[in-house]
C-alpha cells in the first residue's frame, strides 16, 4: 500500500516532529540535529561541546550549556535525566532543562550522532531566550491506540523519530475532526491523524487510529481498520 500519512507539526515550549506511516498521510518535519560533531581534541577557551563537555572545567564540575551565539560553560547541575527541574543549571551534565509531556524536565540532548534510549525519541526542540532552535533532546513516546500524554491539550501522534510504529510522541493535538481536509498529522484531534486520499488528486483527511487485533476495532460503519507500515497492530480507519 502506497504511504498516506501526512507530517504533523511541533509541540510546545520545546517542540516537535511527527514521521510518516504507511497507511499514508503525514506526520511533523523532522527537526534539525543539534549540530556539534564531538571535539577530537580539547582545546582550552574554544567554543565547548555539550555531548562531551569539552572545553569545560568539568573537574570543577562545569558543563556546556548551549545558547545563541554560542555554547558557554555553566556550573553542572545535580538532577540526573528524567528529574523535573526548574532550570538548566539544576540538571546534570550532557541535559537540558525543557518541556517534556507537560512537564519540566531534565532531558538529555541528541542528535544524528547521539541517539536516544530505546524508549526516547529525538524531537524536543531547545530553544534559547528568542525563540531560535540551538538544539535537540530525548522526549518520551506514548501510545497511538492508549493516548495516554499528560500534557494539557496534547495528544498522541505518528512519528518518524519513533522505531516502533505502536508508539508516537505527544505534541498539541488539533481540532479537526474525521474526514476533514488536513495537511500535517496534528492538524487533527486526538486519537487520529492525517492521511492522503486512496483517490489519487483527492485531499487528505483525518482518520481515527483504530486496533487491528480488536472486535470491534474502533472504526465507524462503512470504515476498515487497515495497517500501518508492516504487520503494526495499530491501524488507520478507511473509507
Amino acid at each position: 500500500m502506497r504511504s498516506l500519512w501526512k507530517i504533523a507539526l511541533f509541540a510546545t515550549a520545546v517542540f516537535a516532529t511527527l514521521g510518516a506511516a504507511a497507511c499514508g498521510g503525514s506526520d511533523v518535519p523532522n527537526t534539525p540535529d543539534a549540530g556539534h560533531a564531538d571535539a577530537a581534541v580539547c582545546v582550552p577557551g574554544a567554543e565547548c561541546d555539550p555531548f562531551t563537555n569539552c572545553g569545560c572545567d568539568t573537574a570543577a564540575g562545569q558543563k556546556c550549556a548551549e545558547a545563541a551565539g554560542g555554547n558557554h560553560c555553566i556550573a553542572a547541575g545535580t538532577k540526573v535525566v528524567g528529574e523535573a527541574c526548574g532550570s538548566d543549571s539544576e540538571c546534570a551534565a550532557g541535559s537540558v532543562c525543557v518541556v517534556d509531556n507537560g512537564t519540566l524536565r531534565c532531558l538529555q540532548y541528541c542528535d544524528a550522532d547521539h541517539t536516544c534510549p530505546a524508549d526516547k525519541a529525538c524531537f524536543i526542540r531547545v530553544d534559547d531566550a528568542t525563540g531560535m532552535q540551538i538544539g535537540t533532546a530525548c522526549g518520551s513516546t506514548c501510545s497511538l491506540l492508549g493516548q495516554d500524554c499528560t500534557g494539557a491539550m496534547e495528544a498522541c501522534y505518528s512519528s518518524s523519530t519513533v522505531s516502533t510504529m505502536e508508539r508516537g510522541i505527544c505534541v498539541p493535538e488539533g481540532t479537526k475532526l474525521e474526514g476533514e481536509m488536513c495537511t500535517n498529522g496534528n492538524d487533527c484531534a486526538k486519537g487520529m491523524t492525517c492521511i492522503d486520499s486512496a483517490t489519487p488528486g483527492n485531499p487528505s483527511a483525518c482518520r481515527k487510529y483504530c486496533d487491528r487485533t480488536a472486535t470491534p476495532s474502533g472504526c465507524d460503519a462503512g470504515r476498515t481498520c487497515n495497517s500501518l507500515f508492516g504487520d503494526t497492530m495499530t491501524g488507520i480507519c478507511t473509507p
